[in-house]
């Protein structure tokens, strides 16, 4: 079966890059610590190499090694980077290809033996693993996975449109050569505050109730009432006469 364009990125996680966000602080701090215009550039995850292009546009990208494993540029060469990832490089900057287990299964596009939930979490695994210096365009969702966050300076919150053929927000993930204490958070230019400050705004989330479904008989009601309710109560669908045991909250049809 022959793929179109967007369903052959799909089977490959692949979204090229629309803006350009090394224009962003964050990236230009990071760009001058680790000296970036100086080194060569690993793009493991190159496509149409418009990342390398975007750095040379802002003067960061000198040197640069591309790989993928489809190229769409002759800058770019041929390389299963997941199965055979470059070695030598000091920093990688990189648009990892994203694509979810779950949302690949409901396609029925084909899965890899990984130990993550989407295929850009073992692509960045990877990355950290050869690479001292690492940034990573990301779903704006990575934040929240917890993971990856020991060696992350900061993550700049991308609130443009990236991507021709998606509207997912993204992130782009800055990651040192050593581990730091907290992470800074970025909205574009501005500077939100650290991981660590915002999260005290979060708000204590209540433990989700247990649920229990298709209950014979049917009927609704909090088991923590310790009793069933009268007619009249709008959660009480029909009256029970067992109580149910272990759950603090039973749905029935």
């Amino acid at each position: 079966m022959r793929l179109t364009t967007l369903e052959a990125k799909r089977t490959h996680g692949r979204y090229y890059t629309d803006n350009n966000p090394f224009v962003l602080p964050a990236f230009k701090r990071w760009a001058a610590k680790i000296g970036l215009p100086d080194r060569t550039v690993l793009e493991p995850f190159a496509g149409s190499n418009s990342l390398v292009e975007m750095l040379t546009d802002v003067g960061l990208g000198r040197w640069f090694d591309s790989y993928d494993i489809r190229p769409a540029s002759r800058q770019v060469a041929r390389r299963d980077t997941i199965r055979d990832f470059p070695t030598g490089f000091d920093t990688c900057v990189s648009n990892p290809p994203w694509l979810g287990r779950y949302s690949a299964k409901r396609r029925g596009l084909p899965w890899p033996d990984i130990g993550f939930d989407d295929l850009y979490k073992h692509c960045l695994e990877l990355a950290l693993a050869h690479c001292r210096h690492v940034a990573f365009i990301v779903p704006a969702t990575f934040l929240q996975s917890g993971q990856f966050q020991d060696r992350l300076e900061s993550v700049t919150f991308l609130n443009r449109k990236m991507f021709v053929e998606t509207d997912n927000p993204v992130c782009l993930a800055l990651f040192r050569a050593r581990p730091v204490s907290d992470v800074q958070i970025y909205y574009d230019d501005e500077f939100a505050g650290s991981l660590d400050q915002l999260r005290r705004f979060v708000p204590a989330v209540e433990p989700s109730p247990r649920i229990r479904f298709n209950e014979p008989g049917g009927g609704a009601w909090p088991h923590s009432r310790g009793q069933h309710g009268g007619p009249d109560d709008p959660i009480l669908p029909r009256e029970r006469h067992t109580e149910p045991r272990g759950v603090q909250l039973a749905l029935y049809n």
